[in-house]
């Protein structure tokens, strides 16, 4: 009788466990109520129908969370890893949103989430409040404040406050806050991110350089390796605070309110940055107080482009070793193209020059034979199209449009099998050029042929199926089939 009795206890504990541990239809219990109340804050600062969390419902034979959409489980334990919130919150069409605050504290129960994604929603900040003390007050005794909207309360409640309850999702990975109200405030409280390793912010109200409580919570981020911040107002004072992450592997700061001489010096400290993006700024030709100590080794995508660099730009490279992928396109450089500075990356795939103010000969492009996209496009480029492109037989994209090449363009350019890509509009070249050379390009989908001069002709018989009309215009989507 007592080892029935042992027996039936055990069964019950194993059986509670079970409960406890898969809960609700195998979704633990705790998160899936905590989803529910998830979804009731949504829609209470929702201002258009409710229509993204439809999948989410109670007492219902759907009720298992894990069959939920935007939500995604570990198979083995039912525990929540993966929640979008993208666009979860709801706007009238055509209105825009207004701002509001997160109430953090919904996110107690997810102790195990890796990935939260909260991008275009309109937050502001975030408060930290239970729901008797913040949804009750919000729903019930709004009717004490007559001149008072629901919305309102959230768009003036402070902006952040209580963020240590995020110091429940130690095991939060990435981050993405793309497309919210969020300023400079919001990085005091990343200080609880311990996991952190990926942090998306573009489009927020991110201004001028970091609060003092800002760098800290940036610098406490150990594991953090992508950082993405682009269009923003961020003034490149930032970069101080940021070179102390040297986890950062990743760093995109395109399209803020930088500008000056670029800070090589600070830049170099991030030892094991692979990708630099900063586009869109107004960095000038000045590479402030750089000596040529100190390197990039890790470096393999840089994009400088939509600055006011000139030619010193080209000091810069020489802390880098081991481009992949270098973008200058839309400086100020000009002169002839100085080769050597891009030859001594082996491996480099990708060379954008464009919209620059380069002049004379390319004669030299052919030394990078590993290339797999070349634009050259935009400049004053002038001479024949040589015959050794043809030896630049990995090209995949070639623009060359836009300059001021002259002569007939040569047969060797059907060696280049790969291309997907062929833009030679608007330059100068002359002589009869066949369709035929490219008969051989299977890959070949789009093709920008014209010239300025008048002995220029393109001969489309023969070769074509189905034929295209090329009236020295742009061709897009060409036929990739043809004829015998």
């Amino acid at each position: 009788m007592g080892r029935y009795l042992t027996s039936v206890n055990i069964s019950f504990w194993v059986v509670l466990l079970l409960l406890q541990t898969h809960g609700f239809r195998g979704c633990l219990e705790t998160e899936r109520i905590g989803l529910l109340k998830l979804k009731a804050f949504i829609e209470s600062v929702s201002e258009g129908p409710d229509t993204t969390l439809i999948t989410w419902v109670d007492g219902h034979e759907r009720s298992n969370c894990r069959s939920w959409d935007r939500v995604k489980c570990n198979a083995t334990t039912g525990r929540l890893m993966e929640l979008s919130l993208s666009h979860a919150r709801t706007r009238i069409p055509g209105t825009l949103f207004r701002i509001c605050n997160l109430n953090i504290s919904l996110f107690h129960p997810f102790e195990e989430l890796v990935s939260l994604d909260l991008s275009d929603n309109g937050f502001g900040g975030w408060i930290d409040q239970t729901e008797g003390n913040f949804i009750y007050f919000h729903l019930h005794k709004i009717s004490s404040f007559s001149r008072l909207t629901p919305m309102a309360l959230f768009t003036f409640l402070p902006t952040y406050a209580g963020y240590t309850s995020f110091s429940s999702l130690k095991k939060l990975e990435k981050l993405d806050l793309t497309n919210n109200c969020f300023n400079t405030n919001i990085f005091s409280s990343f200080s609880q991110f311990k996991s952190l390793k990926t942090l998306i912010m573009p489009y927020n109200d991110l201004k001028g350089s970091f609060p003092i409580n800002g760098s800290k919570g940036l610098l406490s981020l150990k594991k953090l390796e992508i950082l993405d911040l682009n269009n923003n107002l961020l003034s490149s004072s930032i970069l101080s605070s940021l070179t102390a992450v040297t986890s950062l592997r990743t760093l995109i700061l395109s399209n803020n309110n930088m500008e000056g001489s670029f800070p090589i010096q600070e830049l170099i400290k991030l030892k094991n940055l692979e990708m630099l993006d900063l586009s869109g700024n107004r960095f000038n030709a000045s590479i402030q107080g750089f000596a040529g100590s100190g390197s990039l080794n890790k470096l393999l995508v840089l994009d400088l482009s939509n600055n006011r660099f000139s030619n010193s730009a080209f000091l810069l490279l020489s802390a880098i070793s081991s481009l992949k992928t270098l973008i200058l396109s839309n400086n100020k450089i000009e002169g002839s193209l100085p080769i050597q500075e891009f030859t001594r990356f082996q491996d480099l795939e990708l060379l954008d020059l464009s919209d620059n103010k380069f002049n004379g000969s390319i004669q030299g492009i052919c030394e990078l034979k590993n290339l797999l996209e070349l634009d050259l496009s935009d400049n004053k480029f002038s001479g024949h199209l040589p015959k050794c492109i043809g030896n630049m037989t990995n090209l995949q994209v070639l623009d060359l449009s836009s300059n001021q090449l002259d002569g007939n363009i040569p047969f060797d350019i059907s060696n280049l099998k790969f291309l997907e890509y062929l833009a030679l509009f608007n330059n100068k070249f002359e002589g009869l050029f066949s369709l035929g050379l490219l008969a051989n390009l299977s890959k070949l989908k789009a093709l920008g042929l014209s010239s300025q001069s008048k002995m220029f002709q393109v001969e489309t018989e023969f070769y074509l199926a189905p034929k295209i009309s090329i009236e020295g215009t742009w061709v897009e989507q060409l036929q990739t089939q043809f004829e015998n």
